[in-house]
């Protein structure tokens, strides 16, 4: 899931992990927020 509000995105990622041989599972929730700005460099 992933908002957007220009620059700016916030999101959330999860990730399931399992290991059949030893019958175990993994869960992992990485939370984020980035940044973005576009440069005009032609100026």
């Amino acid at each position: 899931m992933e908002f957007k509000k220009s620059p700016f995105r916030l999101g959330i990622d999860y990730a399931f992990e399992r290991f059949p041989g030893f019958n175990e599972g993994s869960g992992k929730i990485q939370f984020y927020l980035t940044w973005y700005y576009d440069w005009d460099i032609k100026k």
